[in-house]
């Protein structure tokens, strides 16, 4: 049974990434490739604990990087914090208390670019 007919490579790409199991000639060569990308790119930053309580430590080193802001999103993509991140640091704490159960992405800004994006889970 295909639920998405007419939804094209993004909808079989999506049901790919939720679905690991499902395997067609489209959607296992277009998991395949963001697997590979996914690998050739790998962050190297760290955010933990994750799941958190109730702060969050992130390491990143912005060394080679000027004008760096961090951004917490929700789900739905609207900004739940902002703050600019000094670059002579590595190590950066957030408190988590103010934000409601779910699943969240944090996003590292610098020279108006986005360097790094990962997700984590905050539970109560």
């Amino acid at each position: 049974m295909q639920i998405a007919i007419a939804g094209g490579p993004a909808v079989y790409m999506a049901r790919a990434i939720l679905d690991q199991e499902y395997d067609d000639e489209l959607t296992g060569s277009l998991l395949r490739e963001s697997q590979s990308l996914d690998d050739e790119s790998s962050t190297n930053m760290t955010v933990y604990p994750n799941p958190t309580t109730g702060k969050i430590t992130i390491e990143k080193d912005l060394s080679t990087y000027t004008n760096c802001n961090l951004s917490i999103f929700d789900m739905d993509g609207r900004v739940l914090l902002k703050t600019e991140l000094p670059v002579s640091q590595n190590v950066f704490e957030r408190k988590t208390d103010l934000i409601k159960p779910g699943m969240y992405v944090i996003q590292i800004f610098c020279d108006n670019q986005v360097i790094e994006s990962i997700k984590f889970i905050v539970e109560k």
